[in-house]
């Protein structure tokens, strides 16, 4: 191969590219393999390599072509793009040939250290762990020095959780010396590891007492600068800042042995290092560092406003300080302030910015993320992963027409087919329909999918009605599961784990039993072991999961789609026979359109009567969206009115879903039940006499989200206290972590506090549990906002069968069902604290008189929806049709 003639190489490259443009991905792999071997400083055959590569998933071809020697700096410079993508799919599933794949690169050694860190970054951290494992396993006495070579590098490449891990097997295998004592202390620094950083701070300090020469050391200095003396203080910067003036110590690794430091300790540091700088540019800058340490908020301002100082790159510190800005970031208009700089190291492959991105998104922050994935999709164009993420994240901001652009001309006809229904859900997001269906398509038809591409392909097809397509992709062992006679409840996409649904799923075949003596069959996605559901009949049957779409704003040719394949669902589940009662709780409105195309269809077996629940109500709040629904939900209803109206409770939550519903069905009767599971509280209704004579208990229960006002909520608690009234708050810390405010600062200080007022239930709460909670409480506090304007909430319906008294948000749907049902409760100010205290002061100082008003509400009798749909359902049953 590498004596390929010469004159012959020119034919080769053509029938390569004539190989590859045929869709012969194999045969050109190995011509263009030949070349790059051939001529390894010719560039342009390594990145056809690559190209290659990305429609084979065999990432071991590319180490092997790769471990030669051939990835120089200057391959790694110039042909980075094209070998990162490849990289980055390779390593991404997990496995053996992956594993092997990663050890071989950076056995290859590439031929500068930052190339071999670029690599190691593109790795998720399960293969990295698994990098070590094996190097561990393979380490002996010889090894040792590849052993430190491994710590080091993996420190630098944001590992340090793996690096201590080699740190340990290194310590645990001899004495070690002193620089490996500094390499400790940096991975004890980056992993927040205090005994380790004492352990190693004594052992370099044992060190120089055997050699007063290490004390010189600038490294060892750092280490040591906050145990000095005063008076010593002076000499260690200048030592230091000799280091720096002579090239043994750069900035680069300043900065990041500062990180031990907080940030006072620090800024005095690198103050004292500009006092003893001799030109006047060195000082400049470690000033400008000692103002960034000491305010990491106004890092980004200070960047820009110090950037001319920057220009020079400070020795290759400004991918450190960008990294530091980035860090303390918290909103896309300060990301948008470093955009410039981050541009610019992108573009010189100087930077990684997909740790921010992906951390802002798994934290919620998903302006964040989005404007840092279109980044780097902008920076790096063949990045297709960086594209999805960052068009998920910009349509979930709410910034759909910047999605729209990053998704113009793309994707490429050559995509990898394990991209591709990934691909389609993007041009779903912005709302390219026909092309997201044909890519559906093609992904099906260029089997096998990568598992885990697998449920996105299949959710895919069924959101464009191709459910046929999609049942081949799931086990033919589910879709012969078939339920009875009797009474069945559907609920499709779920299993039958804690949650609103298991809970609804219950409530309804308590309901059934108890009137019927038998138990209903319950028909689910997937039953999992020791889940909430046991005891009762669970039927695994269905593949249609119609809440994985609430990110999607459905469009027309979406809602079709949808409805047709939960028609085609139902149709297949029932072929054989279908039940006496069919019970669909909690549907969506694709899913009632979908069932009242079943109804109209004349084949097939059909229920004698049906109950149907609508739980969807976001779309009402954007008009258009509220339009398209109805307009497709009118023409399906009308079709099926007659006979099927007469024998259908159809029913809603909210009072604006009714009237909606009431309008767009016309010859059907809509009900409002609000949720109706909760009157199972009934059986832990407050003693309201005892309740009057004591000091009340305000809380909060349910999910953690923003719009259920946590933020005013712990606002108003903290100022309450410390003479405030006992709370019981069920929260989810890591929920609140992705709000992107103070919540989760001010959480932390409440926690802090030594008192006894204040019970926190974090974790999900068993049904005990939760029940329990309810029960301590006297007055629920529910801040709510934004969709809860047209929204209804099963907490507050709880508290009401369980005679709590109520805080509610002014003008939202929940003070409206109040106020309508004549039930006592307060109001407030969802967005302002103070004006929540005071209601809830106002509240704990009238306390008996409030308890009085619940007593004279409850003894009327009144008949709550419970009792209103026990009674319509037994007319349902009642009609012999």
């Amino acid at each position: 191969m590498d004596t390929l003639p010469v004159d012959r190489r020119e034919e080769i490259r053509q029938a390569a590219v004539h190989l590859g443009e045929s869709g012969q991905s194999e045969a050109a792999l190995v011509l263009w393999t030949a070349l790059h071997r051939a001529q390894p400083e010719e560039i342009r055959f390594i990145r056809r390599v690559a190209a290659c590569l990305t429609d084979l998933p065999e990432p071991q071809r590319l180490a092997d072509i790769l471990a030669d020697g051939s990835l120089t700096a200057a391959v790694w410079s110039e042909a980075h793009q094209a070998l990162g993508g490849v990289i980055r799919r390779a390593l991404r599933d997990p496995g053996p040939e992956s594993a092997r794949f990663l050890e071989t690169l950076i056995d290859a050694k590439a031929a500068d250290l930052e190339s071999r860190l670029a690599i190691l970054r593109f790795a998720p951290p399960e293969q990295v762990e698994a990098l070590v494992r094996h190097k561990i396993d393979q380490a002996s006495g010889a090894s040792r020095p590849d052993l430190v070579r491994l710590a080091d590098m993996l420190e630098l490449a944001g590992f340090p959780p793996q690096a201590r891990t080699v740190f340990e097997t290194i310590t645990a295998s001899g004495r070690i010396g002193f620089h490996q004592a500094l390499l400790g202390a940096r991975i004890a620094a980056a992993t927040g590891d205090r005994d380790l950083l004492v352990r190693c701070r004594d052992l370099c300090r044992e060190a120089v007492a055997r050699d007063p020469a290490l004390g010189q050391h600038p490294l060892h200095l750092l280490l040591t600068y906050s145990d000095l003396p005063e008076a010593e203080r002076g000499a260690a910067a200048a030592i230091l800042i000799r280091a720096i003036d002579s090239g043994r110590l750069s900035l680069p690794a300043l900065w990041r042995w500062l990180g031990y430091l907080d940030g006072a300790e620090g800024a005095a540091l690198l103050r004292a290092l500009a006092d003893a700088a001799v030109p006047k540019a060195q000082s400049e800058r470690l000033r400008l560092l000692a103002e960034i340490r000491a305010a990491p908020a106004e890092t980004a301002i200070l960047l820009v406003n110090g950037s001319g100082a920057l220009a020079k790159d400070m020795d290759g510190l400004l991918p450190h300080l960008v990294d530091h800005a980035l860090e303390h970031v918290e909103t896309v208009d300060a990301f948008r302030r470093l955009e410039p700089l981050v541009a610019e190291l992108l573009e010189g492959r100087r930077y990684d910015l997909r740790q921010h991105a992906m951390r802002w998104q798994n934290g919620g922050r998903l302006g964040l993320a989005g404007a840092a994935w279109a980044m780097i999709a902008t920076a790096m164009p063949n990045d297709d992963w960086a594209r999805i993420n960052a068009i998920h994240c910009l349509c979930r901001s709410g910034h759909r027409d910047e999605a729209g652009t990053l998704a113009t001309g793309w994707p490429p006809p050559d995509s990898p087919p394990a991209l591709l229904p990934y691909m389609a859900l993007s041009l779903t997001r912005v709302g390219r329909s026909e092309e997201a269906h044909a890519l559906y398509r093609r992904a099906h038809r260029q089997q096998p999918v990568p598992d885990h591409a697998l449920n996105v392909l299949r959710n895919g097809l069924l959101l464009y009605g191709d459910w046929d397509a999609a049942a081949e992709l799931v086990p033919a062992a589910r879709a012969e599961i078939r339920p009875g006679e009797g009474t069945v409840i559907l609920d499709p996409g779920h299993g039958d784990r804690a949650g609103h649904h298991a809970t609804y799923n219950r409530f309804f075949s308590d309901f059934v039993r108890d009137r019927t003596g038998r138990l209903p069959e319950i028909v689910i996605d997937r039953a999992e072991k020791g889940a909430t559901l046991r005891n009762l009949k669970v039927c695994p049957a269905t593949i249609f999961s119609p809440y994985v779409y609430s990110d999607i704003s459905l469009r027309e040719r979406e809602l079709d789609g949808l409805a047709r394949s939960f028609a085609r669902q139902i149709e297949v589940i029932f072929e054989r026979q279908a039940p006496e009662t069919l019970i669909i709780h909690s549907a969506r409105t694709f899913m009632l359109l979908g069932v009242v195309r079943w109804l109209a269809a004349g084949q097939g077996p059909k229920p004698r009567r049906l109950v149907i629940g609508l739980i969807d109500v976001d779309h009402l709040l954007e008009p258009a969206a509220a339009s398209l629904h109805g307009r497709l939900l009118s023409e399906g209803m009308a079709g099926a009115a007659t006979p099927w109206a007469a024998r259908t409770l159809l029913f809603t939550e909210t009072t604006a879903a009714a009237q909606w519903l009431q309008q767009t069905s016309p010859g059907w009767t809509v009900y409002k039940f609000p949720y109706l599971a909760a009157a199972r509280m009934r059986a832990i209704a407050a003693d309201l006499d005892r309740v009057a004579g004591q000091e009340p208990h305000f809380g909060i229960l349910g999910a953690t989200r923003p719009e259920r006002g946590f933020r005013t909520l712990l606002a108003a608690i903290e100022e309450c206290q410390p003479d405030g009234p006992g709370w019981i708050v069920q929260i989810d810390p890591a929920e609140l972590q992705k709000f992107g405010d103070d919540s989760s600062d001010r959480l932390a200080r409440l926690q802090a506090r030594a008192t006894d007022r204040l019970d926190w239930l974090t974790g999900l709460l068993t049904d005990e549990e939760y029940a329990d909670a309810l029960a301590r409480m006297d007055c629920l506090v529910l801040p709510y906002s934004g969709r809860y304007a047209v929204s209804g909430s099963g907490v507050l319906w709880e508290a009401i069968y369980a005679r709590k008294y109520l805080i509610v948000s002014t003008g939202s749907s929940l003070a409206g069902e109040l106020s309508d049902l004549g039930y006592p409760h307060e109001v407030a100010d969802a967005s302002d604290p103070q004006d929540l205290g005071r209601s809830v002061r106002t509240v704990m100082a009238d306390w008996p008189e409030r308890v009085c008003e619940l007593g004279r509400f409850f003894a009327t009798e009144p008949a709550l929806p419970f009792d209103a749909f026990a009674s319509h359902y037994a007319d349902l049953c009642s009609d012999p049709a």
